[in-house]
C-alpha cells in the first residue's frame, strides 16, 4: 500500500510541476498555485481512489497515506520555500488543508452539473478563482482550456483498470498549448467568464 501510494503521489506530483505550467500556462510560480496545481492532480487520483473502495478493500488506507504524503510534501515546501517556522507549521497547514479541501469540494460540486459545457464553466471558474486568483485581463478561453484539460483527464484516470492505477501505468496528457486564444479578458467576455466574476469566492487569495 505505501509504494501504490507513492507511485501515485509522483505521478501527480510530476504533472503538476511540469514547468510549462508556469509558462505556457501562465501560471504564477509561488507556493500557493502549486499546491493547488498539485491538489488538482491529486484530487484526480482521488476520485479513482473512491470509485476503488468498491474493488480493492486496501484502497481506503491507500487514500489516507496518499493524502499523508501530500500534507508532508506541502510542510516540507513551507520550510524550504516559505522559511515558516516549524512552530507554526501545524497552524499554516491546517490553513492550507482547508483551501484544497474547499476547491476539491468545488471541482465535485462541478462534475454534478449536467453537461459537459456546464461542467467546463464550472471546473473554469474554480481555475480561475484560486489558481489564477481572479486574474481579469487572462483571456476566458485561456482558462476554459485548462478546464477541459482538468475533465479530460479526471475521466481517463477515472476509466483506469485498478491494476493499470494502482501500477501507475498511464500517462498523463500532455499541458494544453493554449494557442491562438483570443485576447479579450475575462471580464470584458461575454461567455462564462461574466458569472465567474460575478460569483466571488471569498477564499480565492487566501493562504
Amino acid at each position: 500500500m505505501l509504494k501504490i501510494s507513492r507511485l501515485l503521489y509522483m505521478s501527480s506530483e510530476a504533472q503538476a510541476y511540469d514547468p510549462k505550467w508556469f509558462t505556457r500556462g501562465k501560471l504564477i510560480s509561488n507556493y500557493r498555485t502549486k499546491v493547488l496545481l498539485l491538489i488538482t492532480h491529486v484530487w484526480i487520483c482521488h476520485r479513482r481512489l473512491l470509485l476503488a473502495r468498491n474493488e480493492d478493500i486496501r484502497a481506503l488506507r491507500i487514500q489516507e497515506m496518499f493524502f499523508d504524503r501530500t500534507w508532508e510534501h506541502c510542510q516540507r515546501k513551507m520550510v524550504d520555500e516559505e522559511k515558516i517556522s516549524v512552530f507554526l507549521l501545524s497552524k499554516y497547514l491546517r490553513q492550507v488543508q482547508e483551501l484544497c479541501f474547499h476547491v476539491c469540494f468545488q471541482y465535485d460540486e462541478a462534475l454534478n452539473k449536467e453537461s459537459d459545457e456546464e461542467i467546463i464553466n464550472a471546473i473554469g471558474g474554480v481555475v480561475w478563482n484560486h489558481l489564477y486568483e481572479r486574474k481579469e485581463d487572462l483571456p476566458e478561453k485561456h482558462v476554459l482550456e485548462f478546464a477541459r484539460y482538468i475533465l479530460r483527464e479526471q475521466r481517463m484516470v477515472q476509466n483506469l483498470s485498478l491494476d493499470d492505477f494502482f501500477t501507475g501505468n498511464f500517462k498523463w496528457g500532455e499541458v494544453p498549448d493554449f494557442k491562438n486564444i483570443p485576447r479579450t479578458g475575462i471580464r470584458a467576455g461575454q461567455g462564462p467568464g461574466r458569472e465567474w466574476t460575478e460569483n466571488k469566492d471569498e477564499t480565492a487569495g487566501d493562504t
